[in-house]
Protein backbone atom coordinates (compact mmCIF):
# COMPACT_ATOMS: atom_id res chain seq x y z
CA UNK A 1 0.00 0.00 0.00
CA UNK A 2 1.24 3.39 -0.89
CA UNK A 3 1.59 5.81 1.99
CA UNK A 4 -1.16 8.44 2.14
CA UNK A 5 -0.12 11.92 1.34
CA UNK A 6 -0.97 14.29 4.13
CA UNK A 7 -3.03 17.30 3.15
CA UNK A 8 -1.84 20.74 3.93
CA UNK A 9 -3.90 23.04 6.09
CA UNK A 10 -4.80 25.07 3.01
CA UNK A 11 -6.07 21.95 1.21
CA UNK A 12 -8.11 20.93 4.24
CA UNK A 13 -9.58 24.43 4.51
CA UNK A 14 -10.42 24.46 0.78
CA UNK A 15 -12.14 21.08 1.06
CA UNK A 16 -14.13 22.24 4.10
CA UNK A 17 -15.15 25.40 2.21
CA UNK A 18 -16.33 23.27 -0.76
CA UNK A 19 -18.30 20.98 1.57
CA UNK A 20 -19.82 23.97 3.38
CA UNK A 21 -20.81 25.53 0.05
CA UNK A 22 -22.34 22.24 -1.14
CA UNK A 23 -24.22 21.92 2.14
CA UNK A 24 -25.52 25.49 1.84
CA UNK A 25 -26.70 24.80 -1.72
CA UNK A 26 -28.44 21.61 -0.57
CA UNK A 27 -30.07 23.37 2.38
CA UNK A 28 -31.35 26.16 0.08
CA UNK A 29 -32.74 23.58 -2.35
CA UNK A 30 -34.45 21.77 0.53
CA UNK A 31 -35.88 25.07 1.82
CA UNK A 32 -37.23 25.97 -1.61
CA UNK A 33 -38.72 22.50 -2.05
CA UNK A 34 -40.41 22.75 1.36
CA UNK A 35 -41.76 26.22 0.50
CA UNK A 36 -43.08 24.95 -2.85
CA UNK A 37 -44.76 22.00 -1.12
CA UNK A 38 -46.32 24.33 1.46
CA UNK A 39 -47.63 26.58 -1.35
CA UNK A 40 -49.02 23.56 -3.21
CA UNK A 41 -50.80 22.33 -0.08
CA UNK A 42 -52.20 25.80 0.64
CA UNK A 43 -53.47 26.12 -2.93
CA UNK A 44 -55.04 22.65 -2.79
CA UNK A 45 -56.73 23.53 0.51
CA UNK A 46 -58.01 26.83 -0.90
CA UNK A 47 -59.37 25.07 -4.00
CA UNK A 48 -61.08 22.45 -1.85
CA UNK A 49 -62.61 25.24 0.25
CA UNK A 50 -63.88 27.04 -2.88
CA UNK A 51 -65.34 23.78 -4.16
CA UNK A 52 -67.07 23.14 -0.82
CA UNK A 53 -68.52 26.66 -0.84
CA UNK A 54 -69.78 26.22 -4.43
CA UNK A 55 -71.40 22.93 -3.47
CA UNK A 56 -73.05 24.52 -0.43
CA UNK A 57 -74.32 27.39 -2.58
CA UNK A 58 -75.72 24.99 -5.18
CA UNK A 59 -77.34 22.84 -2.49
CA UNK A 60 -78.94 25.94 -0.96
CA UNK A 61 -80.23 27.08 -4.37
CA UNK A 62 -81.64 23.60 -5.05
CA UNK A 63 -83.34 23.57 -1.65
CA UNK A 64 -84.82 27.03 -2.28
CA UNK A 65 -86.03 25.98 -5.74
CA UNK A 66 -87.57 22.81 -4.31
CA UNK A 67 -89.31 24.76 -1.56
CA UNK A 68 -90.63 27.32 -4.08
CA UNK A 69 -91.87 24.53 -6.33
CA UNK A 70 -93.62 22.88 -3.37
CA UNK A 71 -95.25 26.21 -2.44
CA UNK A 72 -96.46 26.67 -6.03
CA UNK A 73 -97.84 23.13 -6.15
CA UNK A 74 -99.62 23.64 -2.84
CA UNK A 75 -101.08 26.93 -4.09
CA UNK A 76 -102.28 25.25 -7.29
CA UNK A 77 -103.76 22.39 -5.27
CA UNK A 78 -105.61 24.84 -3.03
CA UNK A 79 -106.85 26.77 -6.06
CA UNK A 80 -108.14 23.57 -7.70
CA UNK A 81 -109.85 22.55 -4.48
CA UNK A 82 -111.51 25.96 -4.25
CA UNK A 83 -112.61 25.77 -7.89
CA UNK A 84 -113.88 22.22 -7.38
CA UNK A 85 -115.92 23.34 -4.40
CA UNK A 86 -117.44 26.16 -6.44
CA UNK A 87 -118.50 23.79 -9.22
CA UNK A 88 -120.08 21.19 -6.95
CA UNK A 89 -123.83 21.74 -6.78
CA UNK A 90 -125.28 22.30 -3.34
CA UNK A 91 -126.73 19.23 -1.68
CA UNK A 92 -130.31 18.47 -2.69
CA UNK A 93 -132.96 18.36 -0.10
CA UNK A 94 -134.45 15.00 0.49
CA UNK A 95 -137.69 14.38 -1.25
CA UNK A 96 -139.49 13.77 2.02
CA UNK A 97 -138.42 17.10 3.36
CA UNK A 98 -139.55 18.94 0.24
CA UNK A 99 -142.98 17.24 0.11
CA UNK A 100 -143.77 18.05 3.66
CA UNK A 101 -144.49 15.79 6.57
CA UNK A 102 -147.75 14.41 5.57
Amino acid sequence: MAPRKQKSAAEIKAEMDRLAAALAVQEEADRQAAAAEARRKAEAWAEAERKRERQETMAKKRAEATAESARRREGQREQRTTEDLKTVSPPRKRREESEGSG
